[in-house]
């Protein structure tokens, strides 16, 4: 019918081919999604331009719309199984699927916290990209899920994921919250569950060995940036530091957090096999030396800057000692606090104690692998302000201190 009306014959055919993705039946639906399958497939084959113009730009333009705009995805996300179930891995297929791969991450890690039927289909979907497409794209596409790099678009910053009908997700207008602590509270707990869903993703990559070669990456990325502390002083503190040197400043530290996020976060989360062969051991012990002499380079570095530009004088020689510092008596009330069986009590002794992180206290920074201990244990409390509290402390205190990712790192690697 609509040939007849003049309609362009493939813009029809190719209707026809989506609309068999709209049956209700569910035995039917099979039928008619292997056969728009099949003739996906084909068509991709053998007229890609075509087939990408009228079959997979419909088919992604839900998704593609989440990072631009609000609204209901509706059942576009199922659609996208026509990728798993056609299991064919051109380019045109991978290309496609890579476009939309943020957004279908950020509802798998929005459906891990809700019941919803999506967590299936976004786990399929993902791990079919990446066990099918080359080894430097499927890093490549990591790097982005985990906010290293911005080469895969994510759902835009001002929307937000809510629970949709019949166990789905929509799409909202995120409200801009003015209280402080409410909004640290949002961010943390959305970046702790994209790196722990990307953990849980990476679990299912080990026989493959793509979470190992994760891990080797995230280790390089951790000494780039540790090499790049050693090269760039912190403006905060350097007499005539631009405006644009301490951004800079902040986005390296910002970066240093988050990769030492995500090796804490791999260390704790996947196996003892996280490497599946000699090689990957090799090349991940390699690293971590590189690590540990990028590391103590950084730190002769810091000693011998303060020790040149902060030279005792008399009067700071006899000064007070600083008010922030606690003696060992009061450190030790603080830890007994952070194990207190009140969450609010809990949690502001772990802020406390993050506090005192971030102040560099020597005292505190003494039991650091006891304070990581404290941390850990926290972030398995059931009250929310309490767990984030510990994931806080945790994240600052692997930034102050990266050796201790360091040490959890090589002591993973022994057990190999």
């Amino acid at each position: 019918e609509l040939v007849h009306r003049g309609a362009d014959p493939c813009v029809a055919f190719s209707l026809q081919i989506l609309d068999l993705l709209h049956i209700q039946d569910k035995a039917a639906a099979r039928q008619f999604q292997r056969v728009a399958t099949t003739t996906l497939l084909t068509m991709a084959r053998e007229q890609p331009q075509l087939a990408e113009r009228h079959l997979l730009q419909p088919l992604l333009a839900p998704l593609c719309r989440c990072s631009e705009t609000t609204g209901g995805l509706g059942k576009g996300l199922v659609f996208l199984l026509v990728y798993v179930v056609g299991n064919d891995s051109s380019s045109l297929l991978l290309g496609s699927l890579q476009s939309v791969l943020g957004v279908v991450f950020s509802l798998y890690s929005f459906a891990k916290q809700n019941v919803s039927y999506l967590r299936s289909p976004c786990q399929d979907i993902l791990l079919w990209f990446l066990e099918k497409a080359e080894r430097e794209q499927s890093l490549a596409v990591l790097e982005g899920l985990a906010r290293l790099s911005s080469q895969v678009p994510t759902l835009h910053p001002q929307c937000q994921l809510r629970v949709g009908s019949e166990g789905g997700a929509a799409i909202v207008l995120g409200e801009t919250i003015s209280d402080e602590d409410e909004a640290l509270y949002q961010k943390i707990s959305l970046e702790q569950c994209h790196v722990e869903s990307l953990v849980e993703l990476l679990s299912h990559c080990q026989k493959s060995g793509l979470a190992g070669d994760f891990f080797i990456h995230c280790l390089k990325e951790l000494t780039q940036v540790v090499a790049e502390d050693e090269a760039a002083p912190n403006p905060s503190v350097e007499p005539g530091g631009s405006l644009l040197e301490l951004e800079q400043y902040q986005a390296r530290q910002g970066r240093k957090l988050l990769v030492l996020q995500l090796v804490a976060a791999l260390c704790e989360g996947v196996s003892d096999t996280v490497f599946t062969d000699i090689v990957q051991v090799g090349r991940g012990k390699a690293r971590g030396d590189r690590l540990s002499t990028a590391r103590s380079k950084a730190h002769r570095a810091r000693s011998k800057e303060q020790s040149t530009c902060c030279e005792p004088s008399a009067s700071s020689a006899s000064a007070a000692p600083r008010t922030d510092s606690l003696a060992p008596a009061g450190l030790q009330e603080l830890l007994v606090s952070a194990y207190d069986p009140q969450p609010p009590a809990r949690a502001a002794a772990l802020r406390r104690l993050t506090s005192l992180v971030t102040l560099r206290d020597p005292e505190t920074l003494r039991i650091q692998e006891k304070l990581l201990e404290v941390f850990l244990e926290n972030v398995q409390h059931e009250d929310a302000f309490v767990y984030l509290s510990a994931i806080q402390g945790e994240q600052y205190l692997l930034e102050r201190v990266p050796a201790l990712c360091q040490g959890r790192f090589c002591a993973k690697v022994g057990r190999v």
